[in-house]
């Protein structure tokens, strides 16, 4: 009777281990096709380069300057994507992590300090430089302390905002 129990186990077990096996065979050709596919789009979004575009979230709830700046970033090379406040930034970043975020101070609801420091918090993402964006200069202050990486004085060149960015990301010129 033993012998037939440990017979069966064996055969489960061969036939886990050939499960496995087939298991680990589609794991790695998805893993190649992936990796063909993600080239294939780094070679278009780049000109013929292995690099994917290097990512930019833009928080800010003022649709006219979102507008500018997801048209003088994308000329940097740069693929953007665009929040109008700090709980779509949220939503935003947990189905994609960006290189850089530029964050407003004043929006509605929840403010730009406040996003600033939940970020700084949560552990389970990668450190995300964030260079914040205020038209009020006194905010300088808090926001580094708050841990922002950089600060940009609103109003702001296309100099300024390559110069301010540069820091953390490589950027094109403009076509």
């Amino acid at each position: 009777m033993k012998l037939l129990s440990i017979d069966v186990l064996r055969s489960e077990e061969m036939a886990l281990f050939s499960q496995a096996s087939y298991l680990k065979g589609v794991c790695k050709a998805l893993l190649r096709q992936t990796g063909l596919a993600l080239r294939r789009m780094g070679k278009a979004n780049k000109g013929g380069t292995d690099k994917l575009k290097q990512t930019v979230f833009v928080v800010d709830d003022y649709a006219g300057y979102t507008e500018i700046m997801h048209s003088i970033l994308e000329q940097y090379g740069l693929e953007v994507h665009i929040s109008n406040g700090a709980f779509e930034a949220v939503q935003m970043m947990s189905w994609k992590t960006p290189d850089l975020i530029l964050l407003d101070i004043m929006m509605p609801s929840v403010d730009g300090i406040t996003l600033l420091r939940h970020l700084r918090r949560d552990q389970d993402k990668p450190r995300i430089p964030i260079v914040v964006v205020s038209a009020n200069s006194k905010t300088r202050e808090e926001a580094l302390a708050a841990g922002a990486d950089g600060y940009l004085d609103k109003p702001f060149t296309a100099q300024e905002l390559r110069s301010a960015i540069g820091q953390y990301l490589e950027v094109t010129s403009p076509a």
